[in-house]
């Protein structure tokens, strides 16, 4: 044997001690079973190695991690206070008050719309509404006042009546100025326009249109001499009534002696003229008469007139009088009352609106022929 293998043998035989048993390939001891559940190994630890314990080494120390960087903080303004709260009531006021404001708006708008069509009256109407809300609203008002200047000449005409001789004029009745006249709002529609001169009176019926001027001429001649005549041929006589007078030709005459009543109807019967006769008893005046004999009137409901609504001096004929007028039930009346000779005469005349201005003009016609009889 060589002398190098045996040194090598000596060598190995002084390491081991004696009694060791020595083995070749054993397998390695199982680990004993874990008494807690397994985790996951460190990563700063070893495993178990063959013959020794295991090395632990203390875990690695992470570098801090930078924060992201942050956005500039932004300067803000001190949050205003809350504001106080509404009452239902305050809300609703305000909600009304800004309704009407919208609407009076509206209510100009329609206005012009009106006032360019002629429609004057509906415009002046919307105009008020809206300036009672926009009072300070001058073009508004501009407007109103045409509006209303411009209705007006609408629903009314001009009357110029002229007269020779000059004499004094009546209008449906009224007495109204002397000729030469010129009345600048005479209300749009038929009208009776008399004139009275000198003992003569001549009477027409006419219309006037709006925004338009008529014009009425009459001539009464030179005055006639006043003196006492005789019943004109023809004129109807009435002891019972105690008058005489000349109705127009053609009309048809009832009289009622028991009633000392007398009536007078045209032709064509759209009126009626009546004529009644009544002495005049113990001391009752004119006045008096008159007042009785509106309440016995008025009071009779089998009659259509259910009110006076004018009462007037009146002179007729050359007498002095009054003139009643009355209305009811789509029915009109003129009276004139005229005392003479203890007597009370009354001429009436009963129409329907639409002709009375032709009624009236036949009443003063008939006026102008009666004379009383003894």
């Amino acid at each position: 044997m060589p002398r190098r293998l045996a040194c090598l043998i000596l060598m190995l035989l002084w390491v081991v001690p004696a009694g060791a048993e020595v083995f070749e390939d054993a397998p390695a001891a199982k680990p004993p079973a874990p008494t807690a559940p397994a985790t996951q190994p460190d990563p700063g630890s070893w495993g178990n190695t063959a013959g020794g314990d295991a090395a632990t080494l203390p875990p690695l120390l992470s570098a801090p991690a930078t924060p992201p960087p942050q956005a500039p903080t932004k300067a803000r303004l001190p949050q205003k206070p809350p504001a106080p709260a509404v009452s239902p009531a305050v809300q609703a006021a305000e909600q009304a008050e800004i309704e009407r404001r919208r609407q009076a708006q509206l209510d100009y708008t329609q206005a012009l719309d009106e006032f360019n069509a002629g429609r004057y009256a509906k415009a002046a109407e919307l105009l008020e509404r809206h300036l009672a809300v926009f009072p300070e609203h001058g073009q508004a008002r501009g407007y109103l006042e045409q509006a209303r200047r411009l209705e007006r000449a609408q629903t009314h005409g001009v009357l110029r009546v002229l007269c020779r001789p000059p004499g004094q004029v009546y209008l449906d009745g009224r007495a109204v100025g002397r000729t030469p006249l010129s009345l600048p709002e005479v209300p749009v529609g038929r009208h009776l326009v008399e004139v009275a001169a000198a003992g003569l009176r001549q009477g027409r019926t006419l219309d006037v249109k709006g925004m338009t001027t008529v014009t009425v001429e009459f001539d009464l001649g030179q005055p006639a001499p006043e003196a006492p005549q005789a019943p004109a041929a023809g004129a109807y006589q009435s002891s019972a009534l105690a008058l005489s007078l000349n109705p127009p030709a053609g009309w048809r005459i009832n009289e009622d002696t028991a009633k000392r009543q007398l009536q007078l109807l045209p032709p064509e019967e759209s009126f009626m003229l009546q004529v009644n006769s009544n002495p005049l008893a113990g001391r009752m005046d004119l006045e008096s008469f008159i007042r009785r004999w509106d309440e016995t009137l008025l009071a009779n409901t089998t009659q259509p007139l259910r009110r006076k609504v004018k009462d007037a001096p009146v002179q007729a004929g050359g007498r002095q009088g009054r003139l009643g007028g009355y209305q009811g039930q789509g029915s009109q009346a003129t009276v004139v009352f005229l005392e003479q000779g203890g007597r009370v005469y009354l001429f009436s005349a009963i129409c329907l609106p639409q002709s009375c201005p032709q009624a009236d003009a036949a009443l003063w016609r008939l006026l102008e022929s009666f004379s009383p009889l003894p």
